[in-house]
């Protein structure tokens, strides 16, 4: 399957962390917009869009230039508008559920602690 044409959110949560320097961001202005698109390239026809532009025979990647031709559909705004409160409601959870994880390996971590 590959990481090329992989999606992902700049979630709060792991701001200021990355998991790789073969990494393209791409920023917004407009915080909407930033949701509507990542929904889009989240999407099976963005992932293709996405892994049908990359190159390299033995090791493949993908570049801005590359990138940057991507025709973006614009649905009306009463769907792009669900679609955003879809996907920042999907944010909101999953920056929730980092927080949880993270205190409960705290506790975990912390009663390890008392056992010694």
């Amino acid at each position: 399957v590959g990481l090329i044409g992989s999606v992902y959110f700049p979630f709060e949560y792991i701001i200021g962390s990355i998991a790789s320097d073969n990494v393209i961001r791409i920023e917004f202005i407009d915080q909407n917009y930033l949701m509507y698109v990542f929904a889009f390239l989240s999407s099976k026809e963005g992932r293709e869009l996405l892994t049908r532009r990359k190159t390299g025979v033995t090791q493949p990647f993908i570049t801005e230039d590359l990138i940057l031709d991507i025709a973006i559909p614009l649905l009306s705004d009463d769907i792009m508008n669900k679609i955003v409160k879809i996907i920042n409601n999907y944010v909101k959870a999953i920056n929730k559920a980092f927080i949880l994880e993270n205190q409960a390996i705290n506790l975990i971590e912390n009663e390890i602690d008392a056992w010694q």
